[in-house]
């Protein structure tokens, strides 16, 4: 590069413009020049291709990156995370609160649409894990502070919130590396070689899991994966890629919507009956009885695979006929009470048998005491009749 540089110099410069005057082409190829001449070193950067131990590899650098100042220079290092938090033109990062369901444009640990498993993944991926610690918890301090300073390059927040953050970080990074770790051994237990780790790190870990107390320690949490806890089946995760804070917020929205809705149509029909009582057709009342909201309830649910989302099934089964098989209320109250009827009465009946029972019991008891009277008078006769024969 270097000699081709001097030589479009050469070729590019005219008798003219070699007394002073650089054409654009000569001033391109001085500055190649310039910098293959100062060593400056170019950013490397590498492909995770996509393989079994990580279903999302980004492109990373070699080198750690840092976010930039306002004037485009690496902070410094020496920089605490709250001094680098407060630095300008971080407005454009995503903002982090625990308050995210009342703050907009907020989000938190655990949600799909945060990115923190993306970052984390980069960090993992950057070069930040030169050994291969078996947990997060026994990466050396100084290492856990470099992956949350890292984070503190892709997300912001406030600074009263960053001890939070920090223990925030700390959790979901400690799951987040063990679900990693575990999948970097199911390749190797598959007679593969993880993509994209550290000859280093995976000898290390490779030395871990021979261990028998590390193959124990697995087995049993194997068994309590596969429990069927008491009954109910081994726990199986349906909701996808979507997290339970995730699928709790998308349902949070939904049952807005649902009541919000349901008032409306609510409010319609009231107004519909208050227009008729007026004209003397329709006898007026400002509430709606249990059947006609639980109609408008499932008018407004949405439907998915046939089902009510967000209802349970044996509540949908019994509403999947008609909605119209509720019982009113005043049908349902007149039904208990005539059970609470017969079940006095059946109270009744059972104490006079459970009296008979006892008077017959009394009764058997004499006769009997009489009948051993008897027999022994009889045998008492019986053997002094033997005797004075």
């Amino acid at each position: 590069l270097f000699f081709l540089s001097k030589t479009i110099c050469r070729v590019s410069l005219s008798p003219t413009e070699s007394k002073g005057f650089s054409s654009p082409v000569s001033l391109i190829s001085s500055q190649i020049s310039t910098k293959i001449m100062s060593g400056t070193p170019t950013q490397s950067r590498r492909p995770l291709s996509r393989g079994t131990s990580s279903s999302s590899a980004p492109f990373v650098s070699r080198e750690s990156p840092s976010a930039p100042s306002q004037d485009g220079q690496p902070l410094s290092t020496d920089m605490d995370i709250d001094e680098v938090i407060r630095q300008p033109g971080r407005e454009t990062l995503p903002r982090l609160n625990p308050n995210y369901k009342t703050i907009p444009n907020t989000t938190w640990f655990g949600l799909s649409e945060s990115g923190v498993s993306k970052s984390l993944l980069r960090i993992v991926y950057s070069g930040l894990l030169p050994k291969g610690w078996p947990t997060y918890a026994e990466i050396p301090p100084r290492y856990r502070n470099l992956w949350f300073r890292q984070f503190a390059q892709e997300y912001n927040w406030d600074s009263g919130l960053t001890g939070r953050v920090k223990i925030s970080f700390d959790q979901y990074a400690t799951r987040y590396y063990s679900g990693r770790i575990s999948e970097w051994k199911k390749v190797w237990e598959a007679g593969k070689t993880p993509k994209n780790v550290s000859l280093t790190v995976l000898e290390e870990l490779i030395v871990h899991w021979g261990k028998p107390e590390t193959k124990a320690q697995s087995e049993t949490n194997s068994k309590n994966k596969r429990s069927d806890r008491g009954g109910k089946g081994a726990y199986v995760h349906n909701l996808g890629s979507t997290s339970l804070l995730s699928r709790e917020r998308q349902l949070d929205l939904l049952i807005k919507d649902v009541c919000d809705l349901v008032q409306t149509r609510a409010d319609d029909i009231i107004s519909t009956q208050v227009s008729q009582s007026e004209d003397g057709s329709f006898a007026f009342s400002n509430t709606l009885t249990l059947e006609q909201i639980n109609n408008l309830v499932l008018e407004a649910v949405p439907k998915k695979k046939g089902r009510y989302v967000g209802i349970g099934r044996s509540i949908n089964d019994g509403l999947s006929s008609s909605v119209h098989s509720l019982y009113p209320v005043d049908d349902l109250m007149e039904q208990i009470k005539n059970k609470d009827e017969e079940i006095a009465f059946l109270k009744t009946d059972n104490a006079e048998i459970r009296a008979e029972l006892q008077v017959t019991k009394s009764l058997t008891e004499t006769i009997m005491d009489k009948q051993r009277i008897v027999l022994e008078k009889i045998f008492s006769f019986y053997f002094i009749f033997k005797l004075v024969m």
